[in-house]
């Protein structure tokens, strides 16, 4: 069919993190390494309709290609940011690659620089854990609906003003959930919402074509889960600060600063064992984990891009008990 589209795709992930070997930290230092395993991820249909007003994508999908997430993000390497804030994945299903579910997405773009879309997806862990290998086609309960609006400001090329992106969402998933506060009791539904927000706030002067993004371009973004008897982290939030061609003649290279930051539910002690419970009144524990990151995107061809990259994760799991840890590396990655 006319402007219908068919989407298949795997993934091979291997090795592990300094989180998980040494860090023990929630929000780990590298988005891509670990999963390890091989996996089915899309199997999908995606047709436009009305010149493209109307889009509807169905089949096994991950809702955070499209729901809560901003290219910027995707410049960093830790995984609190990358690809989208990570705390939405501690208090409900929601899926991302490498992970897909079955769902169906509907969007509607009534003007070129508005949209609102809607998905529904299964919220079955079960179902995206590696054994499975994303071939687990089963269709049950959980489900998560979530809806998002947005408006791109200034974003085509050429445009009067400086470029935008100004976004809310919302959602709901079904099912039961454990109570933090009551061990064996569980809550049946859990919802949140979330505030996404970025505005290019200076442009060089001169630019043309695609040199006409390079700046300054901050962005943040809020997530509420306001249930904190059931929700790990009932707020959320990362923000920083982008540059497109910082140094003179290295136009397509970006440096960013992010933080990322988690308030843990003041719910989750009392629902811990007595040991446990010790350490945190001993340490102010069971609060929050920040992690600062500062990265150079270095282009030095169209096909390879290496990243140099320093973060800083202050109190690891929240509880204080491990230390602050300074994390020093880099990322290659190579377009074929």
């Amino acid at each position: 069919m006319e402007r219908g589209r068919f989407h298949i795709s795997a993934s091979q992930r291997s090795g592990s993190s300094l989180t998980r070997r040494d860090i023990k930290n929630t929000f780990n230092v590298a988005q891509v390494c670990c999963g390890d395993t091989y996996k089915l991820v899309d199997v999908s249909y995606q047709q436009s309709l009305f010149e493209d007003k109307l889009n509807i994508s169905f089949g096994r999908i991950s809702g955070g290609d499209e729901f809560l997430s901003s290219p910027l993000y995707w410049l960093f390497v830790q995984n609190g940011i990358d690809g989208n804030p990570v705390g939405i994945f501690h208090n409900v299903g929601f899926s991302a690659y490498p992970n897909a579910t079955w769902g169906v997405r509907v969007r509607t773009q009534p003007t070129k620089d508005f949209y609102i879309m809607a998905g529904l997806y299964n919220a079955n862990p079960e179902r995206v854990k590696n054994s499975k290998h994303g071939v687990d086609l089963s269709f049950d309960d959980p489900y998560l609906i979530i809806a998002e609006t947005g408006h791109h400001l200034n974003e085509f090329l050429n445009s009067p003003g400086l470029p935008g992106n100004y976004k809310i969402g919302a959602y709901y998933q079904t099912g039961n959930f454990n109570n933090f506060t009551k061990p064996g009791a569980t809550k049946n539904g859990n919802f949140g919402f979330y505030i996404l927000l970025d505005q290019m706030i200076y442009k060089e002067k001169g630019g043309v074509g695609l040199r006409e993004d390079q700046g300054l371009h901050p962005f943040v973004s809020l997530l509420f889960a306001p249930d904190s008897d059931i929700n790990t982290f009932p707020f959320f939030l990362n923000g920083g600060l982008v540059y497109k061609g910082l140094i003179p003649r290295r136009d397509k290279d970006y440096a960013g600063f992010a933080i990322v930051y988690g308030k843990y539910s003041d719910k989750i002690k009392p629902s811990q064992p007595t040991e446990i419970n010790l350490i945190s009144d001993m340490t102010g524990s069971e609060d929050f984990e920040m992690v600062l990151e500062w990265m150079y995107k270095i282009q030095l061809t169209e096909w390879l891009n290496i990243q140099p990259d320093v973060q800083y994760v202050i109190k690891p799991g929240g509880t204080g008990e491990i230390p602050n840890a300074l994390v020093i590396g880099f990322q290659l990655s190579v377009s074929i």
